[in-house]
């Protein structure tokens, strides 16, 4: 069985430092393990990973800028092949009610629809709430 080689972006800085080396510059890594709610403090931000083809959003996250930002890593000036951006969502879970949630506020953020009543139930399906009580009338 073929094993994949992969690099982790955490830890000291030297040790991010070698991990981007590793990915960008090793035929044998290739894949580059990187927390999106860590990329500030691990040194990811502005990074530049057009050696890449591929992401895999592997968590669900609220801050769709940022998976926006992870996104833009790969495919950004200098990228001259064809990305591809995966999103793995488990079926029936907190990551798929978070899924829409961040669907209808991308909506709501493009200038779509105005109405929040929504967003209100769906966030009261994430956390189990029956007959959620508008707590702002807008």
């Amino acid at each position: 069985m073929a094993s994949i080689q992969a690099a982790a972006l955490y830890g000291a800085s030297e040790a991010r430092e070698a991990a981007i080396v590793s990915f960008q510059q090793c035929a044998d890594v290739a894949v580059l393990l990187v927390n999106l709610r860590g990329t500030q403090s691990s040194g990811a931000s502005g990074l530049t990973l057009t050696e890449a083809t591929h992401g895999f959003l592997m968590e669900p996250c609220l801050n769709f800028g940022l998976e926006q930002q992870a996104i833009g890593r790969i495919n950004r000036i200098g990228q001259n092949r064809q990305v591809h951006i995966v999103r793995l969502v488990s079926v029936e879970t907190v990551e798929e009610s978070v899924g829409r949630a961040v669907d209808r506020m991308k909506t709501l953020v493009r200038g779509g629809e105005e109405d929040l009543g929504l967003i209100e139930s769906e966030i009261a399906d994430l956390f189990g709430i029956r007959d959620p009580t508008p707590c702002v009338s807008l």
